[in-house]
């Protein structure tokens, strides 16, 4: 008998695995960051070790988004420490929060119109920082699993 490893990514809603809580994103790194040009989504790939399942987040409909790092940052790492998370839909304050953002698209008066639209706002710090305004998100965990494969011997 052959033991297989096998990997799933599976949406964190679809399944009664772990539950999953922005706040156990301290514990991991980040180690990976993909920007997909059509339709416009971000995904970060986060790793926790050995063990545990790795998460990534994917973020739709991108309104704003920010990736900063340290201007001396001479590190070559492949992955960045995670310090602090924060997810949240944005309510009444969504223009406020664009603005204090520098977000590029205003009325005539200045204003930032959000319109009735549904906004959520990410937030990470550590290694590396960055902000996200979206219309919608998912949040994807690995299942790793033993897959077991018989193999047998045929007579002849």
């Amino acid at each position: 008998m052959t033991l297989t490893a096998v990997k799933r990514s599976y949406p964190v809603g679809n399944r009664p695995l772990k539950h999953f809580c922005i706040e156990d994103l301290k514990s991991a790194d980040l180690a990976g960051i993909t920007l997909i040009p059509q339709p416009l989504t971000l995904r970060l790939d986060f790793t926790f070790g050995t063990g545990i399942y790795d998460t990534s987040i994917e973020f739709y409909q991108l309104v704003h988004q920010v990736i900063s790092q340290p201007v001396n940052s001479d590190s070559q790492e492949s992955c960045f420490w995670v310090g602090n998370a924060e997810l949240r839909q944005l309510t009444e304050d969504k223009s406020q929060i664009l603005s204090t953002l520098s977000y590029p698209f205003q009325n005539q008066a200045g204003l930032v119109e959000t319109g009735s639209s549904s906004l959520f706002y990410f937030r990470l710090e550590g290694d590396i920082c960055i902000e996200v305004v979206c219309g919608s998100y998912k949040i994807f965990q690995e299942l790793e699993s033993a897959v077991e494969t018989a193999s047998t011997k045929t007579k002849t």
